[in-house]
């Protein structure tokens, strides 16, 4: 390759940084990345005390369906588009909350 040639290349992924164009047979993220903007300020976040009550429903879900309680976790944050769940905004929490009693089995004898 001649300088000529390396210079042609870098123009060219400079171009394509630039417009911000995927490049061909680069993996796609999985997740969305809408959290890294996420303002901690511009809404508060739901309290500790809330925090646990999750954390606790996490668990008790995740011991009733043998699911990972980590995972769980991880698809609830990645719902709500934040960081961890004490990120999570005090408006979510009662969803946060719907999410998870939805994902508990049905036990027998209730209706």
């Amino acid at each position: 390759m001649t300088k000529t040639d390396l210079l042609a290349v870098l123009a060219e992924l400079k171009a394509r940084c630039s417009s911000k164009q995927p490049l061909e047979g680069a993996p796609q993220p999985r997740f969305s990345s809408d959290w890294l903007s996420y303002e901690l300020n511009a809404v508060p976040a739901v309290s500790s005390d809330q925090v646990t009550s999750l954390n606790a429903l996490i668990a008790y879900v995740a011991r009733q369906t043998g699911q990972n309680a980590y995972r769980i976790e991880r698809e609830i944050v990645d719902q709500f588009q934040v960081p961890n769940l004490s990120c999570l905004p005090s408006e979510q929490y009662n969803k946060a909350l719907a999410v998870l009693v939805e994902r508990m089995p049905a036990q027998e004898g209730m209706a």
